[in-house]
């Protein structure tokens, strides 16, 4: 049966918010985790305000979980060693992190200060550390920490970047001053010393150091050059000025010795390969413009992708192979607001405050949001999740440390806002509920309900094996159960905090729960972008048995994940798939076709970047209609029937509040 769905016809009931300022932040470092027995890749990812991302490759690129930073802390480093992960920064100190927790594990002082770069050996056993006093520290790694075995000898200025040879023997370390080492790794002594020509009488900085399976040193330094040197003799054997300016990533590509790729300050990619006969030569291969502003880090993995990131705080991943690129977009995989439905608020969080916006009754020219409040607590660590009530009388907050819950109280345009005692524990979700409940979620299963009135509290621990990607919860209407996603997906009882059901096994990570028609049923998003919808006894719904392989090819080859599920309350039937480039609309009341319609496409008016944001293609098919026109979505929910809210963040919006780009002379300029 044909089935379209307009949403011209409810467009005057669209709360379209572009107020939230949100600006992501510029990607700092990246390490594939290579070596492990995964049928995905998985890579950890830091920012500059101090967030730690790991990421999955599996149909669709899942932002596993996302560990909020520390103020003023800024991660430069990262590396992996069989399941471990490691980082370090300016704060001078080496962190592991527990990835079933998703916490610091425990910390070691560099004794050097500063770190601004680690290498892993090969064997997995040793962790390298460039410092800001000029040495380079090295770490044995024991079961359950780390421990400082050797200091080597001291240079001058900083090391900016390390790395180990091939049979772990040495260790090559470059600096601020022009100059790159190679020190024994047993002894600590340097074996060669390697200058590097300084830049019109400034010294070189040697941002990215690699050690190829032949023993050949590959170096990227501020020139802009990749050279290629004996680690034996630190003798030059090929030089090429690959960038347009520094060089701020060098990667080997396989085992071989003959592929490298360089990053750039210039936004480019560039692939080298050796020359396979002849004299000792390398070329360049490809080159790619993969950022419009500096690449701060690239990474390669086993399976043959490149990662990289920078200022633009874009992630890119590409192949040698491949012509075009993959953008990920610096979008959370989850809603970073909620709303209050019955005081018509929305609540939305920023790493390390929260604001309020009123929403208008009427929607018109002269109705306007209003903001009521940026709540901005003082406290070390940035905002994991956050809530807020349905009469926007309470709202609560969640750090990697504490959680905090807040009383408000409105006179006309004022907010007072009181703390209130709370005792509970550090959550990955949280949400309230219509009768005054906080229900939370940790990263171990740990299910909380804090009655906000009484000051009680219940506490239930869940089965969970690994909580991946990061738990989810979605409170049903009438707040007598709540759905918890961990490795499963559990139903339960809010007065007895007893599992009542358990989803099948669907063997993608959850990326999204929502309860729908009226509650009677649960639909359950997963990494593929398939939607199971479950009925009170846990079986599939008639419906999910006819469309698992039904959905349109277009929307199954897109690799961002669905992150919210809403429904309008005058259209129980209708599933609202909410993803960062906008949101799909599907009715259970009828299957989805399998031959997709033409395109529709709605022009905008007038020349300016503001209308040529307006222009969007909805692909309509056969029961699926996929909305382009709010693109990058943060939120989209309901606040009654037919009334939307959309929370959008247009990406030139971003793009204008970044840093300017490298400087390219233009021909008669």
């Amino acid at each position: 049966a044909n089935w379209t769905y307009s949403v011209e016809h409810v467009m005057s009931q669209i709360h379209r918010c572009r107020f939230v300022q949100y600006v992501p932040s510029a990607v700092q470092a990246i390490a594939f985790e290579n070596g492990a027995s995964r049928y995905f890749d998985r890579a950890a990812v830091s920012r500059a305000d101090g967030s730690l991302e790991i990421w999955a490759l599996m149909e669709s690129w899942v932002l596993e979980r996302r560990i909020p930073g520390t103020k003023d802390v800024s991660i430069e480093a990262i590396v992996w060693s069989g399941g471990r992960l490691f980082t370090a920064g300016l704060n001078s100190f080496i962190t592991e992190w527990d990835l079933a927790e998703y916490k610091p594990k425990h910390s070691v002082d560099s004794c050097g200060g500063a770190v601004w770069s680690l290498a892993m050996s090969n064997t997995g056993t040793a962790l390298a550390a460039g410092c800001e006093d000029g040495s380079v520290k090295i770490f044995s790694l024991k079961d359950n920490f780390v421990e400082l075995s050797r200091s080597c000898d001291r240079q001058e200025g900083r090391v900016l970047s390390v790395a180990w040879g091939p049979d772990d023997s040495f260790i090559v370390a470059g600096n601020t001053e022009s100059m790159i080492r190679v020190l024994d790794a047993r002894t600590g002594r340097t074996r060669t010393r390697i200058s590097v020509q300084d830049q019109q009488r400034e010294k070189t900085l040697v941002w990215s150091l690699r050690v190829l399976s032949d023993k050949t040193v590959v170096s990227g330094d501020s020139r802009g050059f990749t050279q290629f040197w004996s680690a034996e003799y630190g003798t030059l054997k090929f030089s090429l000025r690959t960038h347009k300016g520094d060089v701020t990533a060098v990667v080997a590509v396989g085992d071989k010795a003959d592929t490298v790729c360089s990053a750039g300050i210039d936004g480019y990619l560039v692939l080298l390969k050796r020359n396979s006969s002849g004299v000792y030569r390398w070329v360049n291969a490809a080159n790619r413009h993969a950022h419009t502003h500096d690449i701060r880090a690239l990474d390669f993995s086993e399976n043959g992708y490149f990662l990289s990131g920078g200022i633009d705080t874009t992630l890119v991943v590409s192949t040698t192979s491949a012509a075009e690129a993959e953008v990920i977009k610096p979008f959370f995989h989850r809603p970073l607001g909620s709303l209050a439905v019955s005081a018509r608020v929305l609540l939305h969080q920023f790493p390390d405050y929260l604001q309020l916006w009123q929403l208008p009754e009427l929607i018109s020219a002269d109705d306007s949001p209003e903001l009521l409040l940026e709540l901005k607590p003082s406290l070390l660590d940035n905002i994991t999740c956050s809530a807020i009530s349905s009469d926007a009388k309470a709202i609560a907050f969640s750090t990697p440390t504490t959680v905090r819950l807040f009383r408000l109280k409105f006179k006309g345009k004022t907010v007072s806002v009181t703390k209130r005692e709370c005792a509970l524990q550090p959550c990955e979700a949280m949400a309230f509920s219509r009768d005054g409940l906080l229900v939370t979620i940790s990263a171990t299963g740990l299910l909380q309900v804090l009655d906000v009135d009484l000051g009680t509290l219940k506490a239930a621990q869940l089965p969970s094996l690994n909580a991946f990607p990061s738990p989810l919860l979605a409170l049903s209407p009438e707040a007598s159960t709540v759905a918890v996603a961990l490795d499963r997906v559990h139903v339960v009882s809010l007065k007895t905090l007893e599992i009542e059901g358990t989803c099948p096994f669907l063997g993608k990570p959850t990326t999204a729960i929502s309860f729908v028609k009226e509650g009677t049923e649960l639909a359950v998003a997963t990494a593929d972008k398939k939607v199971s919808l479950f009925n009170a006894s846990m079986a599939r719904t008639p419906w999910t048995l006819m469309n698992s392989q039904s959905y349109p090819s277009f929307w199954r080859k897109a690799k961002d994940p669905i992150t919210a599920i809403a429904s309008d309350p005058a259209r129980p039937e209708l599933l609202f798939l909410v993803t960062p480039t906008g949101f799909a609309i599907i009715s259970t009341a009828v299957p989805i076709g399998a031959v997709e319609a033409k395109s529709k496409k709605r022009k905008s008016k007038g020349q300016d970047a503001q209308a040529k944001e307006e222009d969007e293609t909805d692909i309509v098919g056969q029961n699926f209609r996929f909305v382009r026109k709010f693109n990058p979505l943060l939120q989209l929910d309901f606040l009654r029937s037919g009334e939307m809210v959309v929370v959008e963040r247009p990406w030139q919006q971003i793009v204008a509040q970044l840093p300017p780009p490298m400087f390219k002379a233009q021909y008669g300029m």
